[in-house]
């Protein structure tokens, strides 16, 4: 489950590099997921982890970024127009990417039946998954609300961002989530 941490942490690395200067909030939106896209590692250390956290473990950041990598640069989107009132704009984006939440149900799937498995490397089962031709993808859509501070549009992080991360990790955050919830008392 640590990776599926790190994953959903990555979306964090997108509302940093949201600090363009771009003055539209479509081109702000598109220069953040264009960012992602190309995979630029240092974003994602700087962004992801902190000074603590990055010096504990070196391997398990390297791991992290090829599977930020696999899952952002296989990631296509479609930017639709804002609707901006004053200095606040709703921006549908439509984003397809890898199908994380197959891949996950298909990994604790794999994990249970191989319980007893001391060989089984689960790191290396879903870099593989994710890596696969023919993986699974799923296109979710979402409205990002931007706000316009100093002539320059940012993800507005206080406003519900839930099915941008959704969208973003592909159906991940929302799969976590629901295998969280359910292990919370009612």
């Amino acid at each position: 489950m640590k990776k599926v941490t790190a994953i959903i942490l990555a979306v964090g690395m997108i509302f940093s590099l949201m600090a363009c200067s771009s003055n539209t909030p479509e081109k702000a939106l598109d220069t953040a997921l264009a960012n992602a896209q190309s995979g630029d590692s240092s974003a994602f250390q700087s962004v992801i982890m902190s000074d603590e956290e990055s010096s504990s473990d070196s391997s398990t950041d390297e791991q992290d970024q090829k599977m930020y990598l696999t899952l952002f640069t296989k990631m296509t989107y479609e930017i639709g127009k804002a609707q901006i009132t004053d200095d606040t704009a709703e921006v549908p984006v439509t984003i397809t990417t890898l199908d994380m939440k197959t891949i996950m149900t298909n990994y604790l799937t794999e994990a249970f039946s191989n319980l007893l498995n001391q060989d089984f490397d689960g790191d290396a089962w879903i870099r593989d998954a994710m890596a696969a031709d023919d993986a699974a993808t799923t296109t979710l859509t979402a409205t990002v609300t931007m706000i316009k501070t100093d002539d320059v549009w940012k993800i507005n992080n206080s406003a519900d961002i839930t099915e941008f991360a959704n969208a973003l990790t592909g159906g991940l955050y929302g799969y976590s989530q629901s295998i969280s919830d359910s292990f919370s008392e009612k």
